[in-house]
């Protein structure tokens, strides 16, 4: 919690020097909202669509760098975990030509947002409706490999 109050202002700044539109008074300063269960202002936003604004700015981003590859279509089926027990990849499936590959990595970030959509809840009716790609789908390989 510390670093994410700490950061925070860094962050957001490092985000709108990328193209971040973050929502802006008529003096410049970034708009403040109520977050979920929050009793102060204190949320910067972009219009309804927040994260989807900032994943477009960190894709964009990372298309624009030299030498990263962006594989897409090809969700993750198990992480490879070393003699260590470190993670040292992924095992990954090509969804159109159902293909496996394997992609070895010095570290490995799971976030595959969604994990309401790991759990089912049924009453009175499903709390939530998660779309498949946004489900949670890297928690039960990051289970499996023993992350915690």
């Amino acid at each position: 919690m510390e670093a994410l109050v700490t950061d925070a202002p860094t962050v957001i700044a490092w985000l709108e020097s990328l193209g971040c539109m973050f929502d802006k008074e008529p003096d410049g300063t970034l708009k403040q909202i109520h977050g979920g269960g929050t009793s102060r202002k204190r949320m910067h936003y972009a219009r309804d669509y927040s994260g989807a604004e900032i994943m477009r700015t960190l894709r964009d981003e990372v298309r624009n760098r030299p030498g990263i590859n962006v594989i897409e279509f090809a969700p993750i089926i198990e992480l490879v975990v070393d003699d260590q027990g470190h993670c040292a990849g992924a095992i990954s499936m090509n969804l159109e030509t159902q293909q496996t590959v394997y992609i070895k990595a010095k570290a490995v970030v799971i976030a595959t947002g969604g994990a309401d959509g790991c759990t089912i809840k049924t009453f009175p009716r499903p709390i939530t409706m998660a779309r498949l790609p946004t489900a949670g789908h890297g928690v039960p390989p990051g289970r499996a490999a023993g992350v915690h």
